[in-house]
């Protein structure tokens, strides 16, 4: 049923329905595995401008892409769980939202001015399938706080592809106490990203805070500025901050192949880490492809680790494989109190075209 306004005027309706108090929307799922979709877009419709859009402490089913763009002066409130249908699987590839960026597409378009989005600390996205991302694209001025991703397999597969959060052409985000247990970047910054904060977080098993990949797209003008990342841990991750470019030759086509962008990565830094290793690499290239590491001109510089404490598995606290073609500049790793499982009291910093250090020596 689906009661609009204070008439209460009803009209028949599958699924679950909504019901609207001048500028408050209540969505009521259907409770039977029946599509809740129609009945939360309705609900963004009738109350995304200047409104309140609600949802219960209960299970909301969705068989459909959804798009809520244009949101002005919204308040959404999640007590429950959103889970999104694994049964038709062949609906998802066909009719998913494209990105405009590698093969990324989506299942729900959230968007607009002046969003709250309240969670409660227990209102849950449940994507159910073997990856899910949450990208923050052509976005500004977005707080992003307490906030806990798990994109893990129970399956013997493992999981990739998995990152906990993207940011893509987008500025002044903040990822404020986070905690992510995945198989991929725990935060990636990619094309086009600048005035990134990310702190008092916690990172599980995947990769570690990136930047990058870019310069995937041949020709293709990227930037990646002002990312700090400070107060974290990272736990069981490969690396703690790393940056990655694809090489400056072509080796095959997008989305899985590419290479020859151009653009600069600078000013960011990470700080007060709990730690796994720094790196660096401009060797990202096609499925099966090797070589052409000395060919990205994407140049890196103004990069700073700092307070990196903890133990490591392996003596070598940073590995800086940068490109001969465009020399990263002015890395900086101060401060560090680390530990190693080895039998070794000094740590190693592997080091590849890199012109100008403070703090280290390269070996």
């Amino acid at each position: 049923m689906l009661a609009l306004s204070l008439l209460l005027l009803a009209t028949q309706a599958l699924g679950g329905h909504v019901i609207q108090r001048q500028k408050t929307c209540t969505v009521h799922p259907s409770g039977n595995f029946t599509d809740d979709s129609p009945a939360i877009v309705e609900a963004f419709s009738l109350c995304g401008q200047g409104g309140r859009i609600e949802f219960l402490n209960e299970t909301y089913w969705i068989e459909k892409v959804m798009n809520t763009t244009g949101l002005n002066d919204a308040v959404i409130d999640l007590r429950g769980t959103l889970l999104w249908s694994a049964a038709n699987i062949s609906y998802w590839l066909n009719n998913s939202l494209p990105i405009g960026f590698q093969n990324q597409s989506s299942a729900w378009f959230l968007g607009g001015n002046n969003i709250l989005f309240d969670g409660h600390g227990y209102g849950t996205f449940n994507g159910n399938g073997q990856i899910w991302t949450m990208t923050i694209s052509a976005s500004s001025y977005v707080d992003m706080l307490d906030i806990f991703v798990s994109s893990t397999s129970n399956d013997s597969q493992s999981t990739i592809n998995t990152d906990g959060a993207d940011t893509l052409d987008s500025h002044h985000i903040t990822f404020r106490r986070w905690e992510v247990h995945n198989g991929d970047d725990s935060i990636a910054m990619k094309r086009n990203s600048s005035d990134i904060l990310i702190e008092d977080s916690i990172f599980y098993i995947g990769t570690g805070v990136a930047i990058g990949s870019t310069g995937q797209f041949p020709g293709e003008y990227e930037a990646i500025e002002r990312v700090l990342t400070r107060n974290c841990s990272f736990i069981g991750t490969r690396f703690v901050g790393y940056i990655k470019t694809w090489t400056g030759v072509q080796q095959g086509f997008p989305p899985n192949g590419g290479g020859g962008g151009i653009g600069v990565w600078t000013n960011s830094t990470f700080t007060n880490i709990t730690t796994q290793v720094a790196e660096i690499t401009q060797c990202t290239s096609f499925s099966g492809a090797v070589g052409q590491c000395d060919t990205s001109t994407m140049q890196i510089s103004n990069i700073t680790w700092s307070g990196l404490q903890g133990s490591l598995l392996t003596s070598t606290v940073a590995s800086l494989q940068c490109s001969g073609a465009a020399p990263c500049q002015d890395l900086r790793i101060l401060d560090t109190n680390v530990t190693f499982t080895t039998n070794t009291t000094v740590g190693t910093f592997s080091c590849h075209a890199v012109a100008s250090t403070e703090g280290f020596t390269c070996q």
